[in-house]
């Protein structure tokens, strides 16, 4: 099931996975504004804004982002 799991994540464009302790996003393009309670990203050509509070860089490789964070809204533009 884990296999299945990572071939399909490793196939898509892009993915954004949240959960109540942060969110992981994967294949974007920008960060244009990361501070305490936002976090604007560029994923093929729209902007992904977050708003919250605490968010905080857990982990980033290349194209891949892990934050910690509580997640109050979302918006794509």
């Amino acid at each position: 099931m884990i296999d299945i799991l990572k071939s399909y994540l490793n196939n898509e464009d892009f993915y954004i996975i949240i959960n109540k302790d942060g969110l992981l996003i994967n294949n974007f393009n920008k960060i244009i504004v990361l501070d305490d309670n936002k976090l604007v990203i560029l994923i093929q050509d729209k902007k992904y804004v977050f708003k919250g509070k605490n968010f905080k860089i857990k982990r980033s490789i290349d194209k891949s982002l892990e934050l910690t964070c509580k997640i109050e809204s979302i918006e794509c533009k």
